[in-house]
């Protein structure tokens, strides 16, 4: 090597012995080069971790030099770098994902930094693979195998959202062309509506997993909606691509759409009023003011006046019509 420069791996040692007759003296020491490895709470190589869309996710990161101290290099310090990613089992590529983002830390001989992601919409049901590598932060060293770089699997989750801050249940329902009380009924968690909590995890729609068989078109019409509606919120669809068995879309009843339906025409069968059935409930007979019996042998309502209707307080049973109560009853 060129005189001054010195190609170290993270296991050498560098020892020096100075020899000098006058006066007669010998000085021996002994460096280790620096040995930069992730320490907790980093974590393990090939961890999976699951987000969502507009949720602030992080992952903290740090790393050391786990050379003894007592011989450890002077002037030597450590960092993190993003090094590679790749969405699913593509070709990997130099630096972050975009949108991600590492905090700002000094290098020393003890690092600690964060990564910081809030994917966006158009992430939404994709998985990536993120690559970070603890340094040497002058490049004095190489390391041996793998153990200064780990790799982390991420999945933005389809059919949820975080709500971000100022967002309403009625502002998610708007964006996916729905009602906020649809999207209210798929979380019971939330049990106030109007008071929705900034980064709150909000299940926007019904997470439908493929089946052999399906399609759009059937999909659609199973949950009474259209397929121009499910290719809307879900991003990743086309009209003209397959589904996969065991993919996950996204389905939601479409409630503006169906209520902008036109009206069923008029049956052409014609029944008589007093022929035709009204079920009993309370806005048939609001407050029971009528008694109705199911004696006719054609099977009509026999209706007549609730003889206890207005329902007169029971102190006055026995001065005048009330509740149907013995006489003898006095309260």
């Amino acid at each position: 090597p060129k005189l001054g420069v010195v190609s170290l791996r993270d296991t050498d040692s560098i020892f020096a012995r100075y020899y000098d007759t006058q006066p007669l003296v010998a000085i021996a020491t002994q460096v280790m080069s620096p040995r930069p490895r992730f320490i907790e709470p980093t974590p393990l190589d090939l961890a999976q971790f699951h987000t969502a869309v507009d949720c602030a996710f992080q992952i903290g990161l740090r790393g050391a030099d786990r050379s003894l101290a007592s011989k450890r290099l002077i002037g030597a310090a450590v960092l993190i770098r993003p090094t590679r990613y790749r969405e699913k089992d593509g070709i990997f590529r130099d630096g972050l994902v975009p949108g991600v983002s590492l905090s700002h830390a000094e290098a020393g001989s003890d690092f600690e930094t964060a990564m910081s992601w809030t994917p966006r919409r158009d992430q939404e049901g994709r998985a990536f693979t993120m690559c970070f590598a603890v340094q040497e932060s002058h490049g004095l060293v190489s390391t041996l195998g793998g153990s200064s770089e780990r790799c982390f699997e991420l999945t933005v989750v389809r059919c949820r959202k975080c709500a971000r801050p100022g967002e309403s249940l009625n502002h998610i329902a708007l964006l996916l062309g729905s009602e906020w009380l649809t999207v209210w009924s798929f979380n019971p968690q939330i049990k106030m509506p109007q008071e929705l909590l900034d980064g709150a995890l909000v299940n926007t729609s019904l997470a439908y997993k493929v089946f052999v068989g399906d399609s759009l078109a059937t999909i659609s019409m199973r949950f009474g909606t259209t397929v121009k509606y499910l290719l809307a919120i879900n991003a990743h669809l086309t009209a003209g691509g397959t589904l996969m068995e065991d993919d996950i879309i996204c389905v939601l009843p479409n409630q503006i759409a169906l209520d902008g339906c036109p009206a069923q025409a008029r049956s052409t069968t014609f029944e008589k009023l007093e022929e035709q059935y009204v079920p009993v409930d309370y806005f048939d007979n609001p407050f029971n003011w009528e008694d109705i019996q199911w004696t006719d042998l054609g099977g009509k309502p026999v209706k007549t006046q609730n003889p206890d209707y207005p329902q007169i307080p029971a102190r006055k049973v026995g001065k005048q019509p009330g509740y149907s109560l013995p006489p003898s009853v006095l309260v």
